[in-house]
């Protein structure tokens, strides 16, 4: 970092993750304002704070074990094994597929949790990089010094590394559950970020059937167009704190209340197509209602999502992405299509529509699902199609 930023530093309780859990964890579709740096580190900005995030090469001297062996994941009563019987071996849960065309959510009784077993399942190969990434290394920050009091005891906050989160981890169904602790035995100690609930509701209402890269580019233009220079960063950028400007980066995101005095059609020229009519709809309500979305963010989960649902374009996707992300809702279990096939090719619910999928997870994977989500997501995306 150049001058006005912190020097590196650990957290204040250690943290310890893959590169890969890293990546996903900021950059995997979670949130849309985290940008990855040619040297290996993240360059991250939410409501007043920004912040860099980086795996500190470990020097060789500190440790004996060569660089690709696994540590035991931390923070978390889940222990990776790295011992090696076939993969593929999906858990097959013992329910009745549903009618084919039958919108009814089947009844699905709990998996049986506690057994104590622990399945015996490898680790995903290490694909190579800076980083070997079955390497697990400490996790530091370096923020804007006017920031970095804040910061020390918010980040871990937002970044999920919560005793809270550690604990749902552990009461995941995984000892009876192979194809889940599979996943956790992939991303160990990948949390659930806890973001401002209105960033995450325009983040995702900018999402339908849109990619990650494309989510980033519309909210960079809703920032840079609509929104207002951040004090703090834009000094640093003009002090070349990085050698290409990143799109958005600078620029807070715009309020519902600048949204509403836009137009759908200046909406429409950030890139949005079709989703500019609901973000401008839900823009005009919610800035004729101060309040309305912070109260939402303090009901129960079920309450809250009744709420968001009526919102223009919030389907129950969107919702549970933004009550998941934004508002610590851990039972909130999203259904997209790469749950759809992790749940088809997995756990054989073929043929089951999105809300029978989401109450299989909720009722599965329990009180904590959306963690559960989380990692089957992301073992889905990156190994799913050489496991079939």
């Amino acid at each position: 970092m150049t001058s006005g930023w912190t020097p590196w530093r650990p957290f204040a309780t250690p943290i310890k993750l893959r590169p890969r859990v890293l990546a996903e964890l900021v950059d995997g579709g979670q949130a849309f304002r985290w940008w990855p740096q040619p040297d290996g580190t993240y360059l991250g900005q939410w409501s007043n704070h920004v912040a860099a995030l980086r795996l500190a090469p470990a020097p060789s001297s500190r440790s004996g074990d060569p660089p690709d062996t696994p540590a035991q994941s931390r923070g978390s009563g889940f222990t990776p094994d790295n011992s090696a019987p076939p993969r593929g071996s999906g858990f097959t849960p013992d329910i009745p597929a549903p009618p084919r065309g039958s919108n009814d959510t089947p009844d699905i009784p709990p998996p049986p949790r506690g057994s104590g077993f622990t399945p015996d399942i490898p680790a995903p190969p290490d694909v190579g990089g800076a980083f070997p990434l079955n390497a697990p290394a400490s996790l530091e920050w370096s923020s804007p010094a006017d920031q970095a009091a804040a910061l020390a005891t918010t980040l871990p906050h937002y970044l999920g590394f919560t005793p809270a989160q550690a604990q749902a981890i552990d009461q995941l169904p995984w000892r009876s559950d192979p194809h889940l602790a599979r996943c956790l035995n992939a991303y160990p100690d990948l949390r659930i970020l806890h973001q401002p609930l209105g960033e995450t509701l325009l983040a995702f209402l900018c999402s339908a059937t849109k990619q990650i890269v494309q989510i980033k580019q519309m909210l960079a233009l809703l920032a840079e167009h609509h929104g207002s220079p951040h004090q703090t960063i834009c000094p640093l950028i003009s002090d070349k704190l990085i050698a290409a400007k990143i799109p958005g980066f600078g620029y807070h995101l715009p309020t519902w209340d600048q949204l509403a005095a836009s137009s759908e059609e200046k909406l429409r020229a950030c890139q949005l197509g079709f989703r500019a009519r609901y973000i401008f709809g839900t823009a005009k309500f919610l800035s004729a209602r101060p309040g309305w979305l912070e109260e939402t963010g303090t009901l129960p989960y079920a309450a809250a999502k009744t709420r968001l649902l009526t919102l223009p374009g919030v389907g129950e996707k969107i919702a549970d992405c933004v009550l998941l992300f934004g508002g610590g809702h851990l039972a909130a279990f999203p259904v997209d299509t790469w749950m759809i096939k992790s749940m088809a090719r997995r756990y054989e619910l073929s043929d089951w529509k999105p809300p029978q999928i989401a109450h299989f997870g909720r009722t599965h994977f329990g009180a904590a699902a959306g963690l559960a989500q989380q990692v089957l997501f992301a073992w889905e995306r990156e190994f799913g199609k050489s496991a079939i």
